[in-house]
């Protein structure tokens, strides 16, 4: 199901209104008024997870007292941590959800109008923006870019930034990033890179809160782009056309919307990877000298790699391209990346798990058909793989065994054009480019052993343009 919000920005500037006039400025929870026994309240669920601006309904049961001809009256208040909002009045709970994205404690009273007497239940309830999980798809007809985003249920909303914004966004597509620091979720943005600048969103609503000169101020041209913080979040990190912008991250929150510094600058190279294995720096590749390179938390200068004679290689002399690059299983310190490598000889699998080189390795396409050709690659974060497309066709690459095998073929009209593996390693990410016109967003459930459930897959979506990036939500 696509969808258009052409009456998403006008309920969200009603809500205001609504709870401005039902919200308290203190939370007086008092339950003494419930007299035990005396009128038992009963649901089906206690906990519930809604989407702002969709329906929420909770029918509920309750048992009157013996010889109870009482008249009743209901209220539904919903409870944060500085405000109430009286919801509803009817005893089953079913409106168009207007609270603000948040969680809640939900409070359901009954009240005995002759007595007085309050009877309450307490349920938690999770309100999720609209946009809260899923998808966004960068894509391109002719010269005018779109982001587009599918939801984690499946709905898609076909160009929301323009939707709620009312405004077009010029440019021809790059790609786009859930930017976002740990630990400071309400500094989360989503930047949209095209080849006319970048423009920055809030990421529950898809407003528009910024654009280049609010991110990149100095920068006027745009490609091969990563966006990402590093492990603990001391820093956030932009790489664009090989230079290096860093902005401030955990340690200075309030800073976090500021704009990023100016390039790094210096003699390199980089590859678009941000490297966020270790909590005290983060490294880069300079393909331009074939080595890592690391920055400290909070430092604005980038080093040499450093390590230790006995490693499996010399992080400061690797003296290959690299060619890709993605997260694996992490630990509670350390994450693992590993990197597709190439030089004259063919093509590399190399790893780094903290500051430790972990794998190096060189793949044949006798034992990982046409791994040589291959395009777009995603690591598994739970299991030891890497998936691979080759034109129409879809590989795992068993990472331990150095072999690989196919799993699904598309048919030759479409090419694959960009795969991701998604954070819980349940889900692989395809997009598709049908004779370079149709796009196609597909997504593929991964079972126990890192195979695709089905035989296709789950999920299939079309009427997209050109898409040139997918990245989760």
């Amino acid at each position: 199901m696509k969808r258009k919000i052409h009456t998403f920005l006008k309920s969200m500037i009603l809500f205001g209104s609504i709870f401005v006039a039902a919200g308290c400025s203190k939370f007086d929870q008092d339950f003494s008024r419930n007299p035990i026994g005396e009128l038992k309240i009963e649901a089906d669920e206690t906990e519930f997870n809604a989407v702002q601006f969709e329906e929420l309904r909770i029918p509920i049961k309750f048992e009157t007292p013996p010889k109870g001809d009482a008249d009743y009256s209901y209220r539904w208040r919903a409870i944060a941590e500085d405000s109430v909002y009286v919801i509803s009045r009817q005893k089953d709970l079913d409106i168009t959800l207007k609270l603000p994205v948040g969680e809640y404690n939900l409070q359901y009273t009954i009240i005995d109008k002759t007595t007085g007497l309050e009877f309450n239940k307490l349920f938690q309830l999770t309100v999720n923006g609209a946009f809260f999980k899923g998808w966004l798809v960068s894509h391109n007809t002719a010269e005018q870019g779109k982001l587009s985003f599918v939801r984690a249920d499946g709905t898609v909303f076909d160009n929301p930034a323009v939707d709620i914004n009312n405004k077009v966004f010029p440019g021809k597509a790059i790609s786009s990033f859930y930017s976002k620091v740990p630990y400071q979720e309400k500094y989360a943005c989503i930047h949209y890179y095209t080849d006319a600048g970048i423009y920055r969103f809030d990421p529950n609503s898809f407003l528009l809160t910024g654009g280049t000169d609010d991110v990149l101020p100095k920068v006027s041209s745009f490609s091969q782009i990563a966006d990402r913080s590093g492990r603990e979040g001391y820093d956030k990190y932009i790489i664009n056309n090989g230079e290096l912008y860093a902005g401030m991250g955990s340690f200075y929150p309030e800073q976090i919307l500021r704009p990023y510094s100016e390039g790094f600058g210096g003699d390199y190279r980089l590859y678009p990877a941000i490297i966020s294995t270790d909590w005290s720096l983060t490294y880069f590749y300079d393909n331009k000298y074939k080595r890592f390179l690391q920055a400290e938390n909070l430092g604005r200068k980038l080093l040499p790699a450093t390590g230790n004679v006995e490693d499996l290689f010399d992080k400061a002399n690797v003296g290959k391209t690299m060619i890709a690059a993605g997260e694996g299983k992490p630990s509670y310190y350390t994450s693992i990346f590993y990197f597709v490598m190439e030089d004259h000889d063919g093509r590399y699998l190399y790893g780094l798990d903290g500051t430790v080189p972990s794998k190096k390795q060189k793949i044949e396409d006798v034992h990982c058909p046409r791994f040589s050709k291959a395009s777009s690659f995603a690591v598994s974060s739970v299991f030891d793989h890497m998936y691979y497309a080759v034109d129409n066709e879809l590989y795992l690459y068993n990472i331990m065994s150095n072999t690989a095998s196919l799993l699904y073929r598309f048919p030759s009209s479409q090419k694959i054009s960009d795969i991701e593996n998604d954070s819980s390693g349940n889900e692989l990410a395809v997009s598709t480019v049908n004779n370079k016109v149709e796009g196609v967003f597909h997504i593929f459930k991964i079972d126990e052993i890192g195979h695709f459930v089905a035989n296709g897959p789950a999920l299939t979506l079309r009427g997209f343009g050109d898409i040139v990036h997918i990245s989760q939500r």
